[in-house]
């Protein structure tokens, strides 16, 4: 038996000697063969990759027995349309019968530490092929199963279901907006081989029987996403309307304070995170497991035959049992355990509540808004297109349509006449024509696929090698102004007018996500309440008017004092950094006095137990005693504050 590595240009020889060559069963025949480097600036089409494959590489994949090949984009060009991290451990076949297996690429080995792992579940499959017992992943996990279709046989099964002291919950819904989501199906196991889905349907008859279900439950509950599941079920369950808070507090007391419980995603994102990041989904995380059994058409819950989604709702729940088990022991090892039960867990109650209590909107206001973003992004277009270079620019890509078109049209031809492009400040491709080999501007920065950038930022930095009311200055200003207001057009302002109508009011609802960013700060999405302009933008003001409490509410903003300099102080335990908040200096002169000394020479920082503000400060022959916004009277007599003062010490 002979197998055929097809292996990365550049890849290291001693990499895939320990990690793929190593691992095959003894007295294997092998051979490695090197697939052509891709260009990360320019994409290669697929079909450009199988005449290659044609033409060097498919005689060696027809003379091998088993070929493993350890690139997704290559792999893709000769199974064609797949996603190759979904067929770890497949025995695959091509159009010749050739059999194939799909292996991680060695260069990830230098960053993700899930690599060995991954390779190891596929040279096992490989091996298996090899002795004739091979066995496709996910197949026979199922050991028992109990599906229930009528409302009869859901509440037999949920009463049955109280007896055990753990299990793993899941549900499917038809939206992932709490307000529209509807319980479809709900799945338990007991381990990572037996459990039972039941069909609710949205039927709100069952509704009280799965609530008094959680009411009565005394084991232990384990979610994969809590932070979805669990939102989902207190409104369905437990609030009559979006309104219903101490509904929703009774389902937080229940689900979150009464139950013990667990978050796969949690753990998987404690166990797994690094500076290159990682992946958090159930089903990439237990492959090697439950193998590739999503439903891609899922998006469409009501197409989907009911039994195919009982099984498919069943397999997630004993995925996460296994999920649970893969990565616990590993969480705790890795000494994160105090983080998940005394930061995270207590974390996700409250992001549940702010998850279901939403923000409020004035939805007048958000009409108001509308309208005043849409006239300066009006403004900046029109300014735009009436600039002689953007009128040539148009010329230009409607001369090369035709030419494209002319070269590709065997008999009927077309004419400038027929051309109709038109300038789009939104195409980058567009941009990147105009700014860089039209106007012959400077590149300053590239994207991370290569290409020349074409953001607000870049355009402001652009500004400096523009003269003065130039048109590719002209241009470029209004460019900024509209990438600014069409970001806030675009993205928020939909998302606004789809709020949520209640009594008379709107709420805007999103996502909060623990472990959705490598350095552990949170995330938000559907929308993204984090990246609504708040400072360092002209719209900011603007965009937060439209948050308003209903009548009778207020609407209180909380924020943390320095948190970041706080915690750096606790955690560097540094002397200078601690004394700030242990004797109340003013950290902004505190640095400055140690930083320059020279200048700051009149200015004399007095002892913790002076009874008097931190700092001494000599100005112009006078004596005062500064502290962070505090007002002084200069002896002019002018009234000013210690920051405006310590700008007018001799440099």
């Amino acid at each position: 038996m002979k197998i055929l590595f097809l292996m990365p240009q550049g890849a290291r020889e001693q990499d895939i000697k320990t990690h793929y060559i190593n691992l095959l069963a003894p007295n294997t025949e092998f051979e490695v063969k090197f697939l052509p480097r891709l260009s990360k600036s320019e994409k290669t089409s697929l079909a450009d990759l199988r005449q290659i494959i044609k033409e060097d590489f498919q005689s060696y994949i027809d003379e091998a027995n088993i070929t493993i090949i350890s690139e997704a984009t290559w792999f893709q060009a000769i199974y064609k349309n797949c996603k190759p991290a979904q067929l770890l451990g497949y025995k695959l076949t091509d159009s010749k019968n050739n059999v194939l297996f799909f292996a991680p690429n060695p260069f990830s080995l230098l960053y993700d530490t899930t690599v060995p792992n991954k390779i190891m579940q596929v040279m096992t499959a490989v091996n298996n092929e090899l002795l004739g017992s091979y066995k496709e992943p996910g197949k026979d996990i199922i050991h028992t199963a109990h599906y229930c279709r009528d409302p009869m046989e859901v509440m037999i099964e949920l009463d049955k279901l109280t007896k055990y002291p753990i299990l793993t919950c899941d549900i499917e819904t038809k939206s992932l907006c709490h307000i529209d989501a509807g319980l479809v199906s709900i799945a338990f196991a007991w381990n990572k081989h037996e459990g039972s889905a039941l069909y609710i349907n949205n039927d709100k008859g069952l509704y009280p029987i799965l609530k008094d279900f959680f009411k009565e439950y005394r084991g232990k509950l384990i979610f994969h996403n809590i932070s979805f599941d669990v939102y989902v079920l207190i409104y369905d369950l437990f609030m009559e309307n979006p309104l219903d808070y101490e509904g929703l507090l009774e389902g937080l007391q229940v689900f979150l304070t009464e139950h013990e419980w667990e978050d796969t995603k949690l753990i998987t994102y404690l166990a797994t995170n690094s500076a290159d990041g990682n992946t958090l989904g159930l089903k990439p995380n237990t492959q090697e497991y439950s193998g590739n059994y999503a439903i891609e058409e899922i998006n469409d819950i009501d197409s989907i035959d009911v039994d195919r989604l009982l099984k498919y709702n069943l397999i997630d729940v004993l995925s996460t049992w296994y999920l649970y088990e893969k990565y616990y022991d590993k969480m705790v090892h890795d000494q994160q355990k105090d983080i998940y039960y005394k930061l995270f867990q207590p974390a996700v109650k409250d992001l549940i509540q702010m998850q279901l209590v939403g923000m409020p909107l004035d939805m007048n206001q958000v009409k108001k808004t509308k309208a005043e973003l849409q006239a300066d992004s009006d403004n900046a277009i029109n300014n735009i297109m009436k600039l002689k270079i953007i009128k040539d620019f148009e010329r230009k890509l409607n001369e090369d349509w035709v030419t494209m078109k002319n070269s590709v049209l065997k008999k009927k031809k077309v004419s400038f006449a027929d051309a109709h492009e038109v300038f789009n400040p939104r195409s980058a491709i567009q941009l990147r024509e105009l700014l860089y080999e039209v106007l012959k501007l400077p590149v300053l920065k590239k994207t991370k696929k290569g290409g020349e950038a074409v953001d607000g930022e870049t355009f402001k930095d652009l500004l400096s090698h523009t003269t003065e009311n130039s048109e590719p200055r002209i241009l470029l200003e209004n460019l900024i102004a509209y990438k600014e207001v069409d970001k806030i057009l675009s993205s928020f302002i939909p998302a606004f007018e789809k709020a949520t109508p209640c009594n008379g009011w709107h709420y805007l609802y999103g996502h909060f996500n623990l472990g959705g960013t490598v350095s552990g700060r949170l995330s938000s999405s559907d929308p993204n309440l984090q990246n609504i302009p708040a400072t360092g933008s002209k719209y900011a003001h603007l965009i937060k008017e439209c948050f308003k409490a209903p009548p009778g509410w207020l609407m209180i903003g909380l924020d943390f004092n320095a948190l970041e300099a706080h915690i750096d102080a606790l955690v560097t335990k540094d002397p200078a950094k601690l004394a700030v908040y242990m004797y109340g200096y003013d950290s902004h002169m505190y640095n400055a006095i140690h930083y320059w000394k020279e200048r700051c020479k009149d200015i004399i920082l007095l002892p913790e137990d002076s009874g008097k503000n931190k700092f001494k400060c000599t100005l112009n022959g006078q004596v005062y005693y500064l502290d962070e916004g505090e007002q002084i009277e200069l002896p002019d007599g002018t009234i000013t504050t210690i920051e405006q003062a310590f700008k007018l010490l001799p440099n």
